[in-house]
């Protein structure tokens, strides 16, 4: 009998032997060498987040060492009035590094210890995902090594590179490490139908939540529909089950009932207590869903090299040429090994999927009669083979279907990330809160790398080896340019007067750049920085205003601390006292051991109690709310269901056979088994040998995959303008996408800034779309940063990239437009030029119609008229309104070719004698659009409106148009359908009764 082919033995053969998997897991982890020495020096990147993960973290590491085990309210964020941002944002990270700065690391290298750990699960949870996800579609084969591949790809990827060295974001960085292990347990349970797979399932998506909220909101729908698709698929089945998927899908619900439990003291407060915050800020501005969707251009971009004069490097939000390969290869590889799959014991017969191939390729070439019968004949066969290979091959439709289904969610993640999916963003509840929807690459990447290490399927088995380590080093090349971050910026340990400095810098106060989280009774959101000088003093802050206390009060602190805060006062009279504290559900008041009630001041949303007059001890507390008890009492619950699940030992029933098991028997072939140690040895060769060339070698010695531009002259540049601003910023120049945009649609446009000299104040750039004649802004997009980097924080020496999407309303006219930029100072006005005007002018941009007009559906079309050689009326209509006359004129216009001047449309009103009693001159459309930027073909729509003079006679009213130059008033000659010139050059338009 013919052996089977190459591939499908690789991908439907357990491995016989196989090596101990922790042996393959250190292989694993060895991959994170290079992304770990990278950030392993001294400071911290210069990154758009990172020094804000580092005021959180240092928040939360003061929390802890006052014993608040679970962060919800920030004390010292604010200026010191507090914020509630703990009970928003998820805290896994920085408790994370709060917890390694109290072990002795410090806030910094607790930070640095977060990111390590991040590196080190993304390629180990990967492995171990992707090894599972092959076992369960019976295509473990090359499991291990399969798996390796895969581990390669979601590490290397453009996205993690973008986290630490451009991003910063810690959280994100920390997520996207566990995602993998939620994969790996939700597998797990699925395939072995396990309550104690499903309870580690269930522990790593709680993990996910705490570590960072959107991104567990964005991967639980497609790791729901991944476990899904696996129990109905690729689940254990037992013969003597009616419904042998429902055991997995119990499990697999089991998790994310177990997962959504254990985050509860997360999740539940944070929806319920939302409407008491100022959350609508996210949607506007930069944190608008539909300003952040990226063109399948960016998501499909390779690495692109970095420019060390650019202060903030731009990377394109791109899933990774690797992973875009060979994720086409690996689907590639099961598809194959469908089609070319031979049932047993028809060593000739040929597979069902290429039987159907050639089927539709014989019936779609035009086939005599004969051959049409021999077809049918055919295509029986071929359905008759695909039935018997479907019976007695399971395993590889099931493999096929699995693989598809990976395939679907990964076309569905980048989907949602393209500009057609705004209408999605707008309509999913909370979906428009997640600000950023290219967080979907972080699934698309899991999705990738498990179709991806399929593909070393495709290598004979003599060449799999070679294929390996060369797939491993081509990997980590894919985003060379990425892993070359410049020296970074020394970082002394901080302390809470520096979260204060960074505030009154201009920084993002509470470290939320849009205050969404922000009290709703806060209607003044800059209450007075009295708070300020006590910490920057280093003494206690004075939470009692003394203002609030009537003439000849006395006070004493009692106790403070950074969640309560107790006096005792001597009151000569009834007073309303007001805490330096913003008002938030969860504190509470007691005076003289008595519950107190607490309100909020107006307008800046302060603690304020009603005490009388006399001796009292007033204290004030944040505690609980009946919500965060619920959550937390759910979540008690979760954790003793998990302790009694891995605990539960069930009884097997009498008579039972024990469970068969999944993995493989050991195969006494020892030659096999050392090819599969070589196998490991070369691959973990190859992985230290590109770690070591990069760091010892590439990184000291060369200046591959690096270039330093001329910081006047970015060499990415494609227009320049070299517009200087009044306080020493200079807008170097722009590149523009696309020179036209649709109505409705966005423009993509990248601006570069350099700082001439050092900057004491920030600023916010914006970017307009007007009107060429100045008058109109039909588009404005204004950034709280440029490059989301304050200005007062540029070096000199380096230049900013500041992208934008500036969305065109759909109403705007069809013209051609002036896109023109500038900056807003802290007072909310223009700063200059140093010429005296205040917007720069970049360029022209042409607006298309949404729907264009014809020449056939515009309305008066009965007659047309050509004025000149290349200009025509091709439709017009008049109308009379209002109860003061006032006619109003509809034309349509048409250039037959390119229009080389720009003329001036006359509309003159003539009664019955012929005499002009009104006129509406003037350049197309207001001015909007001069004829010499008409478009060839293009039909181009206008209104015009004059009104009559008073005691006009409307009998006999005609009205005549048509084009003059501007420069010497000469009319353009007007013809007739039939070629006659029109007298005087003008076109009758109508005649009143």
């Amino acid at each position: 009998m013919r052996r089977p082919p190459v591939f499908r033995r690789a991908l439907y053969t357990l491995p016989r032997p196989h090596l101990s998997t922790v042996a393959w897991l250190i292989c694993a982890a060895l991959l994170s060498l290079i992304p770990i020495l990278a950030i392993a020096q001294p400071g911290l990147p210069n990154t758009a987040d990172t020094v804000v993960h580092l005021w959180r973290s240092l928040e939360v590491r003061e929390l802890l060492a006052h014993g608040v085990l679970y962060p919800r309210w920030a004390p010292d964020f604010y200026g010191g009035y507090g914020y509630p941002f703990f009970n928003f944002y998820a805290a896994g990270a920085h408790l994370l590094a709060a917890l390694a700065a109290l072990s002795g690391l410090g806030v910094v290298r607790g930070l640095v210890a977060v990111q390590v750990l991040a590196l080190l699960l993304y390629p180990t949870g990967a492995f171990l995902a992707a090894r599972a996800f092959y076992a369960a579609g019976r295509a473990a084969r090359l499991a291990s090594p399969a798996a390796l591949l895969s581990a390669a790809l979601y590490l290397y990827a453009p996205l993690r590179c973008r986290e630490l060295f451009i991003q910063g974001n810690v959280s994100q960085l920390l997520a996207l490490g566990v995602l993998p292990w939620c994969a790996w347990a939700l597998t797990e349970s699925v395939r072995q139908s396990s309550l104690r797979w499903a309870t580690a399932a269930g522990v790593s998506l709680a993990a996910l939540v705490y570590a960072h909220h959107p991104s567990a909101f964005l991967a639980f729908p497609f790791l729901a529909v991944y476990a899904a698709f696996l129990a109905l698929i690729a689940g254990r089945a037992r013969s003597e089950a009616s419904f042998p998927a429902i055991p997995a899908l119990v499990c697999a619900g089991c998790a994310f009932l177990l997962g959504l439990a254990l985050s509860a003291p997360f999740w539940l407060p944070s929806l319920v207590e939302l409407q008491d915050v100022n959350i609508g800020a996210i949607e506007t501005g930069m944190f608008n869903a539909r300003l952040n969707l990226t063109p399948l251009r960016d998501l499909l971009a390779p690495a692109a090299i970095l420019d060390d004069a650019a202060l903030n490097p731009p990377m394109p939000h791109s899933l990774g040429a690797a992973q875009i390969v060979l994720a086409l290869f690996g689907l590639a590889a099961v598809w194959i090994g469908c089609a070319t799959h031979q049932a047993p014991g028809a060593s000739e017969a040929p597979g069902a999927w290429w039987a159907i191939l050639r089927t539709g390729a014989h019936a779609g070439r035009g086939a005599t009669a004969d051959e049409n019968v021999r077809s049918n004949d055919f295509s029986r066969s071929a359905q008759a083979t695909a039935t018997k290979v479907a019976t007695t091959n399971p395993p590889i439709f099931r493999t096929t279907l699995l693989f598809s289904a990976v395939a679907a969610l990964l076309i569905l993640c980048l989907a949602l990330m393209l500009p057609m999916s705004a209408g999605v963003w707008e309509r999913l509840p909370l979906a428009r809160f997640i600000a950023f929807p290219w967080r979907l690459l972080g699934p698309a990447l899991l999705w990738a790398a498990l179709l991806g290490g399929a593909a070393l399927a495709l290598a004979p088995d003599r060449w799999q080896t070679p294929a390996l380590a060369i797939l491993l080093a081509l990997i980590s090349l894919s985003v060379a340019p990425y892993l070359f971050p410049r020296p970074f910026a020394p970082v002394a340990e901080p302390t809470v007067a520096d979260i204060i400095r960074y505030e009154l810098a201009g920084g993002a106060r509470a470290t939320a750049s849009a205050n969404e989280y922000l009290p709703r009774w806060v209607r003044d959101p800059d209450p007075p920085p009295v708070l300020a000088q006590d910490y920057l003093a280093g003494r206690a802050p004075e939470r009692l205003d003394p203002a609030s206390l009537p003439a000849g009060s006395r006070s004493r602190p009692v106790a403070q601390g950074p969640l309560e805060d107790a006096w005792e006062l001597e009151l000569p009279s009834a007073a309303t006292v007001r805490i330096r504290r913003f008002y938030f559900g969860g504190w509470r008041g007691w005076l003289d051991g008595s519950p107190a009630p607490l309100a909020a001041s107006d307008p800046h949303g302060l603690i304020e109690v009603e005490i009388p007059a006399g001796a009292h001890q007033l204290r004030v507390r944040f505690e609980g709310t009946p919500v965060r008890t619920a959550a937390g009492l759910l979540a008690l619950g979760g954790l003793l269901l998990a302790v009694g699940l891995i605990m539960w030992r069930p009884r097997p029933a009498v008579g039972s056979a024990p469970p068969r098991s999944e993995q493989p028997a050991r195969d006494p072939d020892r030659s096999r088994y050392l090819a599969e140690s070589r196998r490991l040895l070369i691959a973990a060769a190859v992985i230290l040998l590109v770690a070591g060339a990069k760091t010892l070698v590439v990184g000291p010695h060369t200046r591959w995959f690096r270039r330093s531009s001329p910081v006047e002259a970015p060499a990415a540049m494609q227009h320049a303008t070299h517009a200087v601003f009044a306080n020493g910023i200079e807008l170097l120049g722009y590149d523009l996408g696309n020179q036209a945009v649709r109505q409705g649609d966005a423009l993509a446009v990248r601006l570069y800034w350099r700082p001439l000299r050092p900057q004491d104040a920030d600023v916010r750039p914006f970017l307009h779309l007007d009107a060429i004649t100045g008058e109109t802004t039909w588009a404005n997009q204004t950034k709280l940063h440029a490059g989301d980097k304050p200005s007062s924080g540029w070096p000199v020496g380096f230049y900013v990239v500041d992208d934008y999407r500036l969305e065109v309303p759909a109403h705007t006219p069809a013209v051609v437009a002036a896109l023109r930029a500038g900056l807003l100072n802290e007072g909310g006005g223009r700063v200059p030029l140093a010429d005296g005007r205040d917007l720069a002018d970049l360029g022209r941009v042409r607006v298309r119609e949404r729907r264009p007009l014809t020449a056939e559906s515009v309305p008066g079309r009965g007659q047309s008229y050509r004025l000149g050689p290349d200009v025509r009326l091709v439709g017009r209509a008049v109308t009379m309104t209002g109860t003061l006359p006032r006619l109003e004129v509809a034309l349509y216009w048409q250039a037959t070719a390119a229009v080389s001047e720009d003329y001036t449309v006359f509309l003159h009103v003539l009664d019955s004698a012929g005499q002009m009693i009104a006129q509406g001159d003037g350049p197309p459309l207001n001015g909007w659009y001069p004829t010499s930027a008409w478009l060839a073909g293009q039909v181009i729509a206008e209104r015009r409106a004059v009104s009559l003079p008073a005691g006009a006679d409307l009998a006999g009213l005609r009205v005549a148009v048509g084009l003059y130059r501007r420069a010497d008033g000469v009319r353009l000659p007007v013809f007739d359908a039939r070629g006659a010139r029109q007298a005087d050059d003008r076109i009758l338009l109508m005649s009143a009764p």
